[in-house]
């Protein structure tokens, strides 16, 4: 879809963007009027080329008048004209080969009647008719002789048109590095031309609308490289122009295509911003077909990354603005859209139905293209359901249309569709057969996609037929693809990330070049008002000058008071400012002291308390040995253990004090981790207290009697609670505090 749009744009593929020198009408008149042999050539000529734009049948008859009449008259400018305007019939009604064969002999009588400069638009046409005919080399041999010549002939627009038309064909052949070294030969001389233009308003605003053209142009090449930043600064750029000049046709189609960058990189909420701008101005506008195709474009981004239910109520959106328009092909591809979604879903039902109402309605406007792609569909949603009878009917069908259509890149998914319905029925050399179609179509039209599945197809098909050897190179050639997939994948994320950063910078320098276009267009007025401006001030000067010298005078001696007074008063405020710092810096030194005293005390208190507890464990351990002693052994040792115990008894009361000491001096701590974690535990709150003062473990399990196990998972509920990462410490979280 990007490609053809570039096409239609750069070349002169549409009839209706051709201007017609006279009215029809008056030509006719004429022509009953006109006694002379010559002169009725040339108003046939006219004719024909001006029913260009509305009947097709009307100039083929009025081109083939003047052929006749020209052969009669062997009149080669007639004949060469007469040629060219069949040979546009042919290519605006679908057939490039003819168009190409009458275009080249219209050029042949053309170099033998006209100057070398008004042949550029028959190496133009030439060039379209080889493109519509999938003669990219040949398409670009012509665009690069509509360049040599426009060189030749010092036609300097020809010659950035010509840079155009050669990259659109290069990125179409799949070398975007090309294309972008021809679209920024195009951008130079547009620049060029501009900062001549300064004097030629109207001029200078065209100009500056084909720099946005290309600009755009250039961010669709770099989309298409994988290159997403470059991509958005020039969209960027060209959105930034068409915004000054006022252009509402070219901004949402940037809006759109800055979408579909921000889409095919994986952001899909910006993507979905650029689309709603689009929008916008459509509605705006009231152009019920666009402001469709928005919705239709809405539905797919969000389809594309899984979003069904947004993508299910545009869809709904975009299916009933075509209905009440009574656009029945509008209307034919929002269902099939619904069926892909569905299908996507494997909601294998739903996705048929919406197929099949397509189907109709494409047969019904007899487009043979629509029909196939419904067809395949059908046919993936029948293997999908397991109906392989109708999959194989649909599939064969689809195949049919597409082929004398001459779309292989669709051709070649439905080859890869009957290579899984052959493996499915268990006839592996017919799917081999399928798989080795769509592998070479794919390889030979550069369809990465369509080529990764039918790699993979046949490694499946060569292992099942026990050639082993060869399924395990395509295997290995599938995982290059695959690693090439992952890779294109990983450049997206990467360029989503650096992309806020870049897109801030882009911006800046954005603004800085409207500010500068703006001042261009402003030069003119501000030349004329700094000129009267000018006259003013000096007039103005003659005779403000003595007052202003008598004032001067005053105004200094005033001045000079006024600096003596607010230096006296900026060395006072220094003066206090510094006395209040050092009253300041006392305080908190004292505060420090006061809180690392009691830190202290705090931590000795608690090792006291663990010490006893560690006491409390031997005297557990003694009593334990009692049991295997002497009786005279044995009373002494109990009073060895009463004696220790009768010390034990004041560990209570220090354990109620260090209960106290936490409490007093971690108020305001307890206060902020309640407001952070409110579900906060009593205990969980003297943990945090004795890891704030710095306590291990070890200590922690000591002082409450508990083991290191239970501290330690006291330890990972808390952080837990507190939301913390691994990587972050819990005692310096709670210092913090």
């Amino acid at each position: 879809m990007l490609i053809s749009g570039l096409m239609s744009l750069v070349f002169i593929g549409l009839p209706v963007l051709l201007r017609a020198g006279n009215d029809t009408e008056s030509l006719l008149q004429e022509l009953k009027l006109s006694k002379s042999d010559t002169s009725k050539l040339r108003i046939l000529n006219q004719l024909s080329a001006n029913y260009l734009t509305t009947d097709f049948g009307q100039s083929r008859k009025y081109a083939d008048l003047a052929l006749r009449k020209a052969i009669l008259l062997h009149n080669n400018k007639g004949m060469a004209l007469a040629y060219r305007n069949i040979g546009k019939v042919y290519l605006y009604t679908g057939d490039p080969a003819r168009a190409h064969k009458t275009l080249k002999k219209s050029l042949f009588f053309a170099k033998n009647s006209l100057p070398e400069k008004q042949l550029l638009s028959w190496y133009k046409d030439l060039s379209f008719a080889c493109y519509q005919d999938k003669m990219l080399d040949s398409a670009i041999v012509w665009s690069d002789k509509f360049l040599q010549t426009a060189k030749i002939t010092e036609s300097g627009r020809e010659v950035s048109e010509a840079h155009k038309q050669i990259a659109a064909l290069y990125t179409d052949a799949g070398l975007p590095d090309s294309s972008i070294f021809h679209l920024r030969k195009a951008l130079e001389l547009d620049e060029s031309f501009l900062r001549s233009l300064e004097n030629n308003r109207n001029r200078y605003t065209q100009v500056l609308k084909q720099i946005a053209s290309t600009q755009s142009q250039l961010g669709s090449v770099y989309s298409t490289k994988g290159d997403f930043n470059q991509a958005i600064e020039f969209k960027l750029k060209a959105v930034a122009i068409a915004v000054i000049v006022g252009d509402k046709k070219l901004l949402p189609t940037v809006y759109d295509e800055l979408g579909d960058v921000y889409s095919f990189s994986g952001n899909t909420e910006k993507a979905v911003d650029y689309y709603y701008k689009s929008l916008r101005i459509f509605e705006e506008q009231g152009d019920k077909h666009l402001i469709a195709s928005s919705y239709t474009r809405l539905g797919l981004v969000y389809t594309s990354h899984g979003h069904i239910n947004e993508a299910h109520k545009f869809f709904y959106m975009a299916l009933n603005l075509q209905r009440n328009m009574g656009n029945k092909a509008g209307l034919a591809e929002t269902l099939n859209n619904l069926g892909d979604m569905y299908r996507r879903e494997e909601m294998s039902d739903s996705a048929e139905y919406y197929f099949k109402e397509s189907l109709a309605l494409n047969r019904l406007l007899t487009n043979t293209l629509m029909e196939g792609i419904n067809l395949r569909n059908l046919g993936e949603v029948a293997l999908q359901k397991g109906n392989l009878g109708s999959a194989r009917v649909y599939l064969l069908q689809a195949l049919s249309i597409l082929k004398e259509s001459q779309q292989e890149e669709y051709a070649i998914s439905i080859h890869n569709s009957l290579g899984t319905f052959y493996t499915k029925t268990g006839n592996i050399q017919k799917a081999y057969q399928e798989y080795k179609i769509a592998y070479n179509t794919a390889r030979r039209i550069m369809d990465a996609s369509g080529l990764k599945d039918a790699t993979l197809g046949l490694a499946h098909s060569l292992e099942k037929l026990g050639n082993f050897s060869e399924s395990i190179q395509y295997y290995k050639l599938y995982t290059s693809q695959k690693d090439s997939f992952e890779s294109v994948k990983r450049s997206r994320q990467f360029a989503e990330i650096q992309s806020t950063y870049e897109l801030e910078k882009n911006r800046n320098e954005n603004m800085l070049q409207n500010e500068h276009i703006k001042a261009l267009e402003r030069s003119k007025r501000l030349n004329q008002i700094i000129r009267w401006s000018l006259i003013i001030v000096f007039t103005l000067v003659i005779i403000i000058g003595y007052m202003s010298f008598n004032r001067l005078k005053l105004k200094i001696k005033d001045e000079k008071e006024k600096q003596e007074a607010d230096l006296a008063i900026h060395q006072a405020q220094q003066a206090l400012m510094a006395a209040d710092l050092h009253n300041k810096d006392i305080e908190t030194r004292h505060l420090e002291e006061e809180l690392k005293f009691k830190a202290n005390n705090l931590v000795n208190l608690a090792l006291q308390i663990g010490q006893k507890n560690d006491f409390q464990e031997d005297i557990r351990k003694t009593l334990k040995q009692l049991k295997n002693i002497s009786d005279t052994d044995r009373e002494k040792g109990i009073n060895d253990l009463l004696l220790k115990l009768a010390q034990q008894n004041r560990s209570t009361r220090e354990h109620e004090r260090l209960q106290l000491e936490i409490e007093k001096n971690n108020t305001d701590f307890f206060k902020k981790i309640s407001n952070i974690c409110p579900d906060i535990t009593e205990n969980e709150k003297q943990l945090s207290a004795l890891l704030r003062i710095n306590l291990s473990s070890k200590e922690i399990a000591s002082l409450n009697n508990i083991s290191i196990k239970a501290v330690e998972m006291s330890r990972y509920r808390l952080r837990k609670k507190l939301n913390l990462d691994n990587n972050d410490f819990l005692s310096d979280f709670l210092q913090k505090l």
